[in-house]
């Protein structure tokens, strides 16, 4: 990530969420001054707190503080493979998706969408596993093949393509 600012100095540091940041040389510029940092890994889950307060300090004890200044995005999720993986175009059954990083946040769950039918149950079992019931497709011919699609309460998603679709 990049700083713009004013009144930066040479050999200033960086901290983000209380965390040094790893910087390279502060550029002094006309327009304005800049430095460029790796962001350190967040000190607590992103799903919780997800905006941290970013620290630059000058070596003359002069510090700028922007509150809430870097947002940390967890990891997308995942889809690794679904249990049955075929399912009728009448809908009505039950399938597994294992992955990763699903996650539920106040109260929301992940949003399963097969081809561009939303799923109206689902069922979040953990980080790895959610369950759901195969909606209808009525516009499904047979031997269909559709996309499935996991969308966290933070709107990253995952594609798993080619779901089967049987008759």
């Amino acid at each position: 990530f990049t700083l713009r600012g004013r009144n930066f100095q040479v050999g200033a540091q960086v901290k983000v969420g209380g965390i040094t940041a790893i910087c390279t040389d502060v550029i002094i510029a006309e327009e304005y001054d800049m430095i460029r940092c790796l962001a350190p890994q967040a000190a607590q889950d992103p799903r919780i707190v997800p905006n941290v307060t970013v620290t630059l300090s000058n070596p003359d004890g002069q510090v700028a503080t922007l509150v809430g200044g870097f947002t940390y995005l967890p990891p997308p999720p995942t889809i690794f493979s679904l249990s049955p993986p075929t399912g009728p175009t009448t809908g009505g059954m039950t399938t597994t998706i294992r992955g990763a990083n699903f996650f539920a946040s106040d109260g929301r769950i992940p949003e399963i969408i097969f081809g561009s039918t939303i799923a109206e149950t689902v069922t979040f079992i953990s980080s790895e596993e959610i369950a759901v019931v195969v909606p209808l497709c009525p516009a499904c011919a047979s031997d269909t093949t559709v996309d499935v699609l996991a969308i966290n309460p933070d709107g990253q998603f995952s594609v798993f393509e080619d779901f089967f679709i049987e008759t």
